[in-house]
């Protein structure tokens, strides 16, 4: 994939373009007192299009991987935790529909 970096203050922030039209991210890293906090905003306009093509469940299983990753632990991709993922995410973007 690329991306078109928006705007760059490092080592704080990145964001970027998305791969669907009008979809952006943004990176955001602050210290405290216990580590690094991690701000991840994913602006999408189409949530059910962002549901179907697997976008918002990437990314929700690749975070959940990315404590043990930093801890020395990684763990490898788990598809039957995205399958389970992506029927929960469904439900609720089907739920979200205004008509």
């Amino acid at each position: 994939m690329k991306f078109e970096i928006t705007r760059l203050d490092p080592p704080n922030l990145l964001e970027h373009k998305h791969t669907s039209p009008g979809s952006w991210m943004r990176w955001e890293l602050e210290a405290t007192d216990h580590g690094t906090r991690l701000l991840a905003t994913y602006s999408v306009p189409d949530i059910d299009m962002a549901i179907e093509r697997g976008y918002l469940v990437e990314l929700h299983c690749s975070l959940d991987r990315l404590v043990p990753a930093l801890s020395g632990s990684p763990v490898g991709w788990d598809n039957d935790v995205f399958q389970e993922f992506v029927a929960v995410y469904s439900e609720v973007g089907s739920g979200s529909r205004r008509d």
